[in-house]
């Protein structure tokens, strides 16, 4: 980002760059979803839509041919969060949601690095956690010349009461917290990589639970439901393109 926008923005324009970083594992608790580019048959419309998304998946073997009949998409609560917390960017403040928090400030316990962990704020984030404050994190970026907010900060020796100053402490300093986060029944976001050499990141048991929902959802994906009891009300495709 600084390469680029003293190489391109700075001497150049009046525009800066600001941003974040959010981190989606799929196939929990994010998803990749295909979207038929035509309408399809009536009949399909029997079948469960998250199976036969699952099937279409599994079956695109044709990389050139599946990209012909479909788009590719990305959606969950991780996704959601990310541009939630994005907002909160500016110049100086590169922000993170909890999850790459996590494994960014994990990363710097290990090394030498002279980063700061900031705390930008608890932020009630729409759709995000049922609610809850959610704590937005970020790393400092290092700016040609200090902000006068900096130098106002640095006098009082707090960051109450000014704008744009944020708490800040080392990162391994705030991983015990950050881990906490992960242990709530309602926190949908949390990341499962079963390979990882970290504990904290190979298991967690929501996210344990939906992958094996989706191995049985591919398993009956091609099964019609049972509409004896409720034929349920189908809307007509006759006007609808096919093409």
């Amino acid at each position: 980002m600084h390469e680029f926008e003293q190489a391109h923005l700075v001497e150049k324009t009046p525009m800066t760059l600001k941003g974040g970083a959010f981190l989606a594992t799929v196939p929990t608790p994010d998803r990749r979803v295909a979207i038929p580019r035509t309408v399809g048959s009536a009949d399909r419309s029997q079948l469960d839509a998250e199976a036969v998304n699952e099937q279409t998946l599994n079956a695109a073997h044709d990389e050139g041919k599946f990209h012909a009949q479909y788009a590719m998409d990305f959606v969950g609560p991780s996704i959601d969060t990310g541009f939630r917390v994005l907002k909160y960017a500016s110049r100086r403040y590169f922000v993170l949601t909890v999850e790459v928090a996590h494994i960014l400030f994990k990363h710097y316990s290990f090394i030498e690095r002279k980063d700061e962990a900031f705390l930008v704020g608890m932020h009630e984030l729409k759709g995000v956690w049922g609610g809850k404050p959610y704590p937005v994190f970020a790393i400092g970026r290092e700016l040609a010349s200090s902000v006068p907010a900096q130098l106002l900060a640095k006098a009082f020796g707090s960051t109450i009461g000014i704008a744009d100053e944020h708490p800040r402490c080392r990162p391994p300093e705030v991983l015990e917290a950050i881990a906490e986060y992960r242990k709530d029944a309602e926190w949908r976001g949390a990341i499962m990589i079963p390979g990882a050499s970290w504990a904290d990141f190979s298991y967690h048991s929501s996210a344990e639970h939906a992958r094996s929902r989706l191995e049985i959802l591919f398993d009956t994906s091609e099964e019609y439901l049972d509409t004896t009891q409720d034929a349920g009300e189908e809307e007509s495709f006759e006007d609808m393109p096919t093409h």
